[in-house]
């Protein structure tokens, strides 16, 4: 009986692990046009990197909305203060590997 749970959660954990890749081709385009339509985005860019390899590269949308241009994977978008964001976020790993001491 154990090994027939096992072998149907190994079972169910393959069959999700294999839908993710049939999202990234089915239902990624409709979910981000979907997504972009809620926020009222006018375009973005985006990029799904697995094992250091990029997957998807693609844009949605326009880049500017008066000249109608659209987003491609190499638009540069201005991030604001959000880069404050990103520099701490990557500095975390950091202070855990070599104690550093942050005020």
């Amino acid at each position: 009986m154990k090994n027939t749970i096992k072998t149907i959660a190994l079972l169910l954990i393959t069959n999700l692990c294999l839908a993710q890749g049939n999202f990234i081709k089915d239902s990624l385009d409709s979910y981000i046009n979907r997504e972009m339509k809620r926020w009222n985005l006018p375009g973005i860019a985006i990029a799904i990197v697995k094992d250091g390899k990029v997957i998807v590269s693609k844009g949605y949308g326009v880049a500017d909305v008066s000249k109608n241009t659209p987003v491609s994977e190499n638009t540069v978008f201005q991030i604001a203060s959000c880069s404050k964001a990103f520099t701490g976020t990557s500095l975390r790993p950091t202070r855990a590997l070599w104690q550093v001491k942050f005020r």
